[in-house]
């Protein structure tokens, strides 16, 4: 049977390889482990603190990778909406360009005759791509 010290030392190195964060997480799990299963050996007990180390990184990247999987689920894919939104834009002529970021961004509004023109040389220029779309 080992000693208290020697179980001590065993159980602060092994936590020491740990990051700050963690280091009381490990010395606390590897005394749970040595007081249910005492170990006969200090390589034993070495085993024993690494395991516990082991096991809660891995607890830890569980649950990171449980936390990125559902933010990733609830949100949209940003690369791919900004390549559809390049390629939309691509298409259109450079003035409704112009008025079609500044609406995205949130910019200032413009004065009310030209953004009410803006808008209705928008809506003429959208409808005019959906009747050729019909054409063909």
């Amino acid at each position: 049977m080992l000693t208290f010290e020697e179980l001590d030392k065993a159980a602060r190195m092994i936590a020491r390889t740990a990051p700050l964060d963690d280091q009381d997480d490990v010395y606390q799990d590897a005394w749970e482990r040595f007081l249910k299963y005492p170990p006969q050996k200090i390589d034993g007990a070495r085993m024993m603190a690494r395991c516990a180390r082991d096991d809660l990184w891995r607890l830890q990247r569980k649950r990171r990778h449980d936390q990125i999987s559902e933010e990733y689920f609830k949100r949209r894919d940003p690369t791919t909406e900004d390549a559809i939104r390049r390629l939309q834009i691509a298409a259109v002529p450079r003035e409704i360009v112009r008025i079609v970021i500044a609406s995205g961004r949130g910019a200032p509004g413009e004065p009310a005759g030209v953004c009410v023109r803006d808008r209705v040389r928008l809506h003429r220029w959208r409808q005019s791509q959906v009747q050729e779309g019909e054409k063909t």
